[in-house]
């Protein structure tokens, strides 16, 4: 009796279009009318890196018969040795991260950090495109960013996403006209810090 020749390329060809199938198949969740986005605003810590607080978007939703309590978190890090020099740099990568709200919540509980929440009104259709780029954006190669202090950071992303899950049409509201440079902007944070400062 003999052997049949394994073909490995049809067979790593069909493993391929059936991992294609179920990574498409994540992405096509489609949200119940229950469905509900906030935006968690957290406050600021003893580090440098926490010191003008941190904010991040959390998901809620039950899917098929599943209660979903997500953080999407931008101000997620490696931290190393050079972390502060590559961050006084400006050459910090940051990434997204999903992870259940509970543990989110513990680690601000065990620091004595408050946490505010805010719900969004969204419409159901643009409470779906906000999960669908959430979720694109959390693909392993969309995930990592280049963070700039002021410009591209954990408040900008949320900011940004929302307004594209928007298209947007979003308006504005200053309850202080002041006008400040960044430097005055951050003060205030930074007179607990003389070394940072």
């Amino acid at each position: 009796m003999t052997n049949p020749k394994v073909n490995f390329k049809s067979i790593a060809l069909s493993l391929a279009f059936a991992l294609a199938m179920l990574v498409g198949k994540s992405s096509s969740i489609v949200l119940s009318d229950n469905a509900k986005f906030s935006v968690l605003t957290c406050t600021p810590g003893p580090d440098l890196y926490s010191l003008f607080g941190h904010g991040a978007i959390r998901f809620q939703d039950n899917i098929n018969g599943q209660m979903i309590d997500w953080v999407y978190n931008y101000g997620t890090f490696e931290f190393d040795d050079s972390f502060y020099w590559k961050f006084a740099q400006g050459k910090l990568d940051y990434l997204l991260s999903k992870e259940d709200f509970p543990y989110f919540q513990r680690g601000y509980i065990i620091e004595g950090r408050g946490i505010f929440e805010q719900d969004l009104l969204l419409m159901q259709a643009e409470k779906q495109k906000l999960f669908d780029l959430l979720e694109e954006n959390y693909l392993p190669p969309n995930r990592t960013y280049r963070y700039d202090f002021f410009y591209d950071n954990c408040s900008t992303r949320i900011r940004d996403i929302i307004a594209k899950a928007l298209d947007n049409k979003v308006e504005y509201t200053y309850l202080y006209k002041q006008e400040h440079t960044f430097r005055q902007a951050i003060q205030s944070y930074l007179d607990y810090q003389p070394w940072s400062d």
